[in-house]
């Protein structure tokens, strides 16, 4: 793949200073008033930092969430590569892009942040610092309890509290203290949780592994959680707590992580879970009765990040998701999600007030369910989310996205056709979806101000539908989805049947959608066999700006490869018709791979 363009070199504060912890103004270049927040600018390693920049501000737009360009580099240069998403093995865990952002910085040290606003003509950026202290350091000598089955402690750190015992939920609860422990199962050995280890104290803390080998397994012989986070007692103080390299299995009887109560900055970091109902389960209901009769004792949850995670085998017939979370600051970064046609959705965010899903693989879903899907929370409010609160600031992008035994792939709206859940302000880009024999929607969305672009589309065959279809799904016809914005996707198509299909497609369910607007500009469609193929479709009032998209979705655009099985496949010739054919006023900034859009833009995903 293009390399990046190059990060602009930073202006604000002097070397050395600390980024700022609350969204603030920190540097301004012609009509871009940058703002930058970090959740946090020091702490101990693993650290799991939440990056925001969505208070910038333009006179270059009026939507500067989704039209600026912003690039993000984290100082970790020896980072390395993602293991999963659409560019496995070649996308730099150092960088990202997005006006939200998330890093997990794990070795100590002090590391300058820069983040740059792009608005087309100009670049305005700023440098930060973000320290890191050692494990060792927080968790010298008795601060860290290794825990073996066998009674082998090499390995172990030295000065560390050593219990021999195959309880984990005994070894935590003995040794827990007050918190601000590190407690480390022995590589390779198998640990049976009769009772779910409780996480109940404030951190910093650790449950990771020591030794050599593979991870420790923690096995379930319940079917409670294999791991509770926080309680009904504890509604404050529960926080920075990291999980780190061991395997949790369900035995088919029990979920992963719960959370039992309110808690924040919580990282689980290269944790495989199979054989689980639920991998994460933050399930709203929880904090709601919590916070009966007296609202809102028990906060939303907060800081949440799974990374470099594998979650499979979800238990058939139980119903669950992968991950289920409702939260701020919500973030699912370089893991691997296979239900196995077990359970339900891949990630299911019942909400989510600022959220990054970047870089995960996702696939095998069961009938009638998708691989990630946004939600919101009740509009009228409960006593745990205020009223009027919507799922909002939500970046999805660099996923490789695969159909399982269901039409649809992702889901961006309400739960169903009867509650009024809102969601808005969210960006669906350079992710890779690759469509099953059954896949037919691929992104359904029923929510304003969504922006979907730079993705890589493959449909090896269905009988119809569309890449986007947009539909209202609030029989009060309070909240219709509008401002809904299509640019520089690319699609193949290999349907050979009758059945139309569209690459977007604006649906009336409860409504005709009167006064809603779409934008679909620079789309690239190759359907070389459907007898009905269109860009759009509107059987709706609504209003959709379509220009600068493939005239002919029969002749060929010269992709590299026909059909595209690979992202390289969706590279097309410069003699394609689609070469400095696209429109600037779609406001990509670069494509797939990161690449600035040349003064007159192609069309599609990747340019030539």
């Amino acid at each position: 793949a293009p390399a990046p363009a190059p990060t602009p070199v930073p202006s604000g504060p002097p070397a050395g200073a600390a980024c700022p912890t609350t969204n603030s103004n920190v540097a301004s270049t012609g009509g871009t008033q940058l703002a930058v927040g970090a959740s946090r600018n020091a702490g101990v390693a693993p650290l799991a930092v939440f990056f925001d920049a969505s208070g910038t501000t333009s006179s270059a737009t009026t939507r500067p969430f989704h039209e600026l360009e912003y690039r993000w580099s984290f100082g970790e240069t020896a980072s390395g590569t993602w293991n999963h998403g659409a560019k496995a093995g070649t996308a730099s865990r150092n960088e990202a892009m997005g006006p939200v952002a998330a890093h997990v910085f794990e070795s100590p040290g002090t590391y300058p942040i820069t983040v740059s606003a792009y608005d087309g003509s100009t670049t305005v950026s700023y440098s930060c610092n973000i320290t890191v202290t050692p494990a060792d350091q927080e968790f010298a000598n008795t601060k860290t309890v290794c825990v073996s089955a066998s009674g082998d402690f090499s390995g172990c750190p030295s000065g560390a509290v050593q219990v021999t015992s195959a309880n984990p939920s005994a070894a935590v609860a003995g040794n827990i203290g007050a918190g601000n422990k590190r407690i480390l199962f022995r590589r390779g050995e198998r640990f049976d949780v009769a009772s779910s280890i409780s996480i109940n104290r404030p951190g910093p803390g650790v449950i990771g592994a020591f030794g050599t080998g593979a991870k420790p397994v923690l096995i379930a012989n319940t079917s409670n959680a294999l791991i509770s986070l926080s309680s009904p007692d504890t509604p404050t103080g529960v926080s920075d707590w990291r999980f780190q390299d061991i395997a949790l299995n369900g035995n088919l009887q029990a979920s992963g992580f719960v959370g039992a109560g309110s808690a924040s900055r919580v990282l689980l970091q290269r944790v495989d879970l199979s054989n689980v109902g639920y991998g994460l389960l933050l399930s709203g209901s929880t904090l709601s009765g919590l916070n009966t009769p007296t609202p809102f004792r028990h906060a939303l949850w907060d800081e949440f990040y799974v990374a470099d995670s594998t979650l499979h085998n979800l238990i058939p017939g139980l119903g669950p998701n992968a991950v289920f979370g409702n939260g701020s600051r919500m973030v699912i970064i370089g893991s691997r999600i296979d239900n196995n046609l077990g359970g339900e959705h891949g990630i299911r965010m019942q909400l989510v007030q600022r959220g990054v899903f970047s870089h995960n693989t996702i696939q095998g879903i069961a009938e009638g369910k998708v691989n990630l899907t946004l939600r919101g929370a009740a509009f009228t409010g409960s006593n745990t989310v205020a009223p009027g609160t919507y799922s909002e600031k939500v970046v999805v992008s660099d996923n490789r996205l695969v159909g399982g035994a269901s039409s649809g792939v992702m889901g961006i709206g309400p739960q169903n056709g009867f509650n009024d859940e809102r969601g808005r302000n969210m960006l669906v880009e350079r992710n890779w979806f690759v469509g099953s024999s059954t896949t037919q929607d691929f992104l359904t969305i029923a929510q304003s101000d969504i922006t979907v672009r730079n993705n890589l589309i493959y449909a090896p065959s269905n009988n119809g539908g569309s890449f986007v279809t947009a539909k209202d799904e609030d029989p009060r016809l309070a909240n219709l989805p509008t401002r809904i914005h299509v640019h520089n996707n690319s699609m193949y198509h290999a349907s050979n049947g009758p059945h139309y299909f569209a690459l977007f497609n604006a649906v009336p369910n409860n409504s005709t959608l009167s006064g809603s607007t779409f934008s679909v500009k620079n789309n690239l469609l190759y359907a070389p066999f459907a007898a009905s193929a269109h860009i759009t479709g509107n059987t709706s009032a609504a209003v959709i700006d379509a220009s600068h998209n493939t005239p002919n979705v029969a002749v060929s655009p010269l992709f590299a490869s026909n059909p595209p099985l690979a992202i390289t496949g969706f590279v097309p010739a410069s003699s394609g018709y689609g070469h400095a054919a696209g429109t600037p006023a779609a406001k990509v900034h670069s494509d797939f791979f990161g690449v600035p859009t040349p003064t007159t833009p192609g069309m599609g995903a990747i340019h030539h």
